[in-house]
């Protein structure tokens, strides 16, 4: 059987997998045949290594605190994104505190260079579905980059587990058991 290529959308592959002649063959029933492409794209997917999300929000306050150059915000909300991801209140809520502690970086670069401060607070707004956080900022530049209002967003960085995506009717995928891993400054947000 015809089997999801790298970088292929969802659609062609499902379009590819109608059309070929083994899948016909051995599905010729075409609500079955389209059944099983569904279920060989989701099989796929589940096979591939961890899934990583990112999430932009703007940074909503900074102050310097007892010497300390501080932002605050929101890392992420319930929401749908552009990229087609349903993240839950409650999915949040359990995952909240794994922001507690992860590095502040640069645009998702996984360097030590990029590391310029820390979060250390990250709880779960009930009233309003979001995660807020705090963030300690190590490094002058990018402190004047906020101050200036030049650097304004921030992105999560997040895993989780295929085996814990879920893909809704419509095609939405449900990440579950979330566990952040960072938190970044970033230019432009994607979502």
């Amino acid at each position: 059987m015809p089997k999801p290529n790298p970088g292929e959308s969802k659609e062609d592959y499902i379009a590819r997998f109608m059309s070929s002649e083994e899948a016909k063959k051995s599905y010729p029933d075409e609500k079955q045949r389209l059944a099983v492409a569904h279920s060989y794209w989701r099989k796929h997917h589940k096979e591939m290594a961890t899934i990583n999300f990112c999430y932009n929000i703007p940074i909503e306050e900074f102050a310097t605190v007892e010497s300390d150059f501080i932002i605050a915000g929101t890392a992420i909300s319930a929401t749908i994104t552009s990229n087609n991801h349903k993240f839950l209140p409650e999915v949040l809520q359990e995952s909240a505190k794994s922001l507690i502690g992860v590095p502040l970086l640069i645009d998702h670069k996984n360097e030590v260079e990029a590391i310029k401060g820390r979060v250390f607070y990250a709880g779960y707004d009930d009233e309003n579905q979001k995660v807020p956080f705090k963030a300690k900022v190590m490094d002058n530049v990018i402190k004047g980059m906020i101050k200036d209002g030049r650097l304004n967003s921030v992105s999560v960085g997040a895993s989780v587990d295929p085996k814990n995506i879920e893909e809704d009717k419509d095609g939405t995928l449900i990440p579950r058991n979330i566990t952040f891993k960072e938190l970044s400054l970033v230019a432009v947000p994607a979502d």
